[in-house]
């Protein structure tokens, strides 16, 4: 099974009050240093994003939501009609921390097989959508919630056959660090001072 890359853009940033993905960190857009750690990995990266947004200078493919509105599951269920025979390593575009090592145990995993794929937080008490491994193969599954309106990840995974919860130690306390707010970036920059690219 062939991986890809897929970065989901396709919120309002109401919180933020501007597209967030956009935002600088290390005079590196947040968006673009999700990208770098996926090429790093020499995957193939799309981006599923909302039509008001223009990420055209990222010289990677954007798609537009197929149904717009549905949050990150639509993202996903955009991406599995756009790439039907592929697996996807899928991060939001909100998580300026992702590192390498979290991204090639999650896409290990893809490697062996699995359809589905997360990591468990600490004492397993959660298990975090993104980054994640999900296949096209989850198409159906995916269609049948956004029809019904159940657009929680959690709830999504919650009974999911085949989900792979994969400990992973050594992420550091700025992995799964979300941008929502503009003060959030002044916290992630006091917990990783050194900007990477």
């Amino acid at each position: 099974m062939n991986v890809r890359g897929i970065i989901l853009a396709g919120g309002l940033s109401s919180r933020f009050g501007e597209d967030k993905a956009l935002a600088s960190i290390g005079n590196t857009p947040v968006i673009g240093r999700i990208l770098n750690r996926l090429r790093e990995l020499d995957l193939a990266v799309s981006i599923i994003a909302n039509p008001a947004r223009d990420y055209s200078f990222l010289e990677c493919p954007v798609h537009f939501d197929a149904i717009p509105g549905k949050g990150p599951l639509g993202g996903l269920y955009t991406a599995c009609l756009r790439y039907p025979e592929e697996s996807f390593l899928a991060l939001t575009c909100d998580m300026p921390g992702i590192t390498r090592p979290l991204l090639e145990t999650l896409l290990s995993s893809a490697k062996n097989g699995s359809r589905a794929a997360v990591i468990a937080a600490p004492e397993r008490r959660y298990r975090h959508p993104f980054p994640g491994i999900y296949a096209a193969s989850l198409k159906d599954r995916i269609e049948a919630c956004l029809r019904d309106n159940q657009l929680s990840m959690e709830s999504f995974l919650r009974d999911l056959p085949g989900l792979e919860v994969l400990d992973f130690f050594g992420s550091g306390e700025t992995a799964f660090f979300n941008v929502n707010e503009k003060r959030d970036l002044e916290r992630f920059n006091k917990l990783d001072p050194q900007p990477r690219g």
